[in-house]
């Protein structure tokens, strides 16, 4: 044989004293080597268990050193036998002997060697089964468990419920079925909210339940969804208004027209404003005033009652004694004493500070009217709501203005006061006679035409002036100037009216009357018609005609028969009433305008207790210099409503 023939007895040597050390290591002793897969016996025998080699022949050699082991592959070979033989014999061996630290013999598919200080023993699997059956591994997966020969229990097969069905029970009798709960029963119904909602009819689903379905909306616009869960149904809304197909109110201000619709639903179809003069009452518009206005019955409050009529309220008095758009309220400074001309003025001795509403309208300043309605209209004007006092400035009122004047010591009007403040955003009237600009108000340097002394106030003859408060403290203040008449307006908390503010009230707005009270004629006779209507012509006190001092002038109020469409007296005669407008001739259109661009003369309106009954008519146009004193013009304050 070659050297590699010859080496090969020392490998096996060394192959079995390398196993022997590492089962000595291991502590296993005295375990015999297994044969190889074909059948070989065992490597160790007798003969070298002194750690002595066997020939082929069976003589023992010792064989080359270690040293010599490197020829070949015997030295792989020899490492790979001593690592397989010391696995073999190692305490894991599911077939190892019945020695102690290994199980005595190998364990089921469904077992564990389980290993403890006293030995080792063979135990079952821990599995999710508790018993031969079914069983459900999580909700959607179903396990059939059985039992082994070694008698350990194991998943033998699994499956997946199929939705809509679910595993469920305990084993071993779980399964997959049916798990839902149904919501409802057949024919139930309930409302979803929502704004896909409705009414929801309970049905099978195709898992095997009951539940409602998909909402649907009700049928008309009128109905929505009411009732309990199970009992629902699409039912009429309450229409606020309607309860029937008759007309009724939807307020107090508006009529509805109410229908009826397929599902038999009443609803508000539309509804129409009553206007601001009526009240809509019993499902019709009716009475003189609208919902929540209120006005002045002399120095009485009034308000609109529930059928649009007036319901007239307590007389004002004491602090606050006078009516000023329906309600008491503290006097203007020339009423805040008491006395004649004061406290006392018209029949029924009320305060002479009292001031009405006059409401807007659009009307023709230019017409005629001899009782059939205004004819030959031109020069529109559009005006909106103001106050104007009831009665001229008396005598006793303006003596109040005097001594707050005091010789020019005291009280003057402030540069830019006495604008319509409440007209066009707070810039006051437009000027017609400048497109574009507006009321200026008071003009500072105007301040040197204010002299109401007691000479110019006399100045005129007749003049019902007094130097002292005197029997005519009750008559209309005359003999004063444009200037002063425009002051004693800004210091009693007012204004003058413009020329389209004054004729509205006068004609009665739209009705654009042909005197303020009508188209009765005034008449002579006095006591009569002569002095009822009107004081013109000298036919007061006694229809002479004829006048004889201060005699023709007559306290304010007199004619109570002459009162204007909103209650206003002496709007035609007795004293002519300065405006604030310059005279030029109209300017079209008018929207809360005057003419306010310097001119020769301002504008008188009214009439007074000389002329004749030419300047009564409400559409009349008088004039004057604004300096000028004039024996029969006086003057009657407006005021922001």
């Amino acid at each position: 044989m070659g050297a590699l023939g010859r080496l090969r007895p020392a490998l096996i040597v060394l192959s079995v004293v390398t196993a022997a050390a590492c089962a000595d290591v291991l502590g296993i002793k005295d375990l015999p080597l297994e044969t190889d897969d074909a059948g070989s016996h065992d490597a160790t025998t007798p003969e070298a268990t002194n750690g002595e080699a066997a020939s082929d022949d069976g003589t023992v050699d010792t064989g080359p050193s270690v040293e010599d082991s490197t020829v070949g592959d015997a030295p792989e070979n020899a490492g790979r036998d001593a690592a397989e033989a010391a696995e073999s014999s190692g305490p894991d061996a599911g077939d190892g002997g019945g020695e102690t630290g290994a199980c005595p013999h190998a364990c089921g598919p469904h077992q564990t060697c389980t290993i403890t200080d006293g030995g080792g023993a063979c135990t079952c699997t821990s599995t999710i089964c508790a018993a031969s059956g079914t069983a459900c591994q999580n909700d959607q997966t179903l396990v059939t468990c059985t039992t082994d020969g070694d008698g350990c229990l194991y998943v033998a097969s699994s499956s997946t419920c199929q939705a809509p069905q679910s595993c469920s029970g305990t084993a071993p009798g779980a399964a997959c079925s049916l798990t839902c709960a149904s919501s409802c029963s057949s024919g139930q119904t309930t409302c979803i909210s929502g704004a896909s909602g409705g009414l929801a009819t309970c049905t099978l689903g195709a898992n095997g339940c009951w539940a409602y379905g998909p909402p649907v909306a009700c049928a008309g616009a009128h109905q929505s969804c009411t009732g309990t869960p199970g009992s629902a149904a699409c039912t009429c809304k309450t229409d606020p208004v309607c309860t029937s197909t008759a007309a009724t109110c939807a307020s107090s201000s508006a009529l509805a027209t109410c229908a009826q619709d397929p599902q038999g639903c009443f609803y508000e179809a539309s509804s129409s404003s009553c206007g601001a003069s009526t009240t809509c009452s019993g499902g019709g518009c009716t009475g003189v005033c609208g919902p929540g206005q209120s006005t002045c019955s002399g120095n009485t409050p009034e308000s609109c009652g529930p059928t649009g009529q007036w319901q007239a309220g307590t007389t004002c008095n004491g602090t606050a004694p006078v009516c000023v758009g329906g309600s008491c309220s503290a006097p203007p400074p020339s009423c805040q004493s008491t006395g004649a001309g004061i406290s006392s003025c018209g029949a029924s001795s009320e305060n002479c500070c009292t001031s009405l509403e006059v409401p807007g309208s659009t009307y023709y300043r230019t017409y005629t009217n001899s009782g059939s309605g205004p004819t030959g209209e031109a020069d529109p004007a559009t005006v909106s709501n103001v106050r104007l006092d009831k009665y001229l400035v008396t005598v006793g009122r303006f003596r109040q203005f005097v001594a707050a004047w005091n010789g020019g010591s005291g009280w003057t009007p402030a540069a830019g006061s006495g604008k319509h403040t409440h007209l066009h955003a707070g810039k006051g009237l437009a000027n017609s006679g400048n497109s574009g600009s507006y009321e200026t108000g008071w003009v500072a340097s105007d301040k040197s035409n204010i002299a109401p002394t007691n000479a110019n106030l006399t100045s005129c003859s007749p003049s019902p002036w007094t130097n002292t408060a005197g029997s005519q403290e009750n008559l209309p203040i005359a003999c004063v100037n444009w200037y002063e008449a425009y002051a004693f307006c800004i210091w009693d908390g007012g204004f003058l009216p413009s020329e389209a503010e004054w004729e509205n009230a006068a004609a009665g707005g739209t009705q654009q009357r042909e005197y303020p009270w009508g188209s009765t004629a005034p008449g002579t006779a006095c006591p009569g018609t002569g002095c009822s209507y009107a004081i013109y012509g000298c036919y007061y006190p006694n229809g002479s005609g004829t006048c004889s001092g201060v005699s023709g002038f007559a306290p304010v109020g007199t004619a109570t028969a002459g009162a204007g469409l909103w209650g206003h007296l002496d709007l035609a005669g007795d004293a002519f009433e300065w405006n604030l407008d310059w005279s030029a001739t109209y300017v079209d259109p008018c929207s809360d305008c005057a003419y306010l661009t310097t001119a020769t003369y301002r504008v008188g309106r009214g009439g007074d207790f000389a002329h004749d009954a030419t300047n009564l008519p409400a559409a009349t146009r008088n004039l004057g210099p604004p300096t000028d004193r004039l024996n029969g013009c006086g003057l009657r304050c407006a005021r922001t409503p």
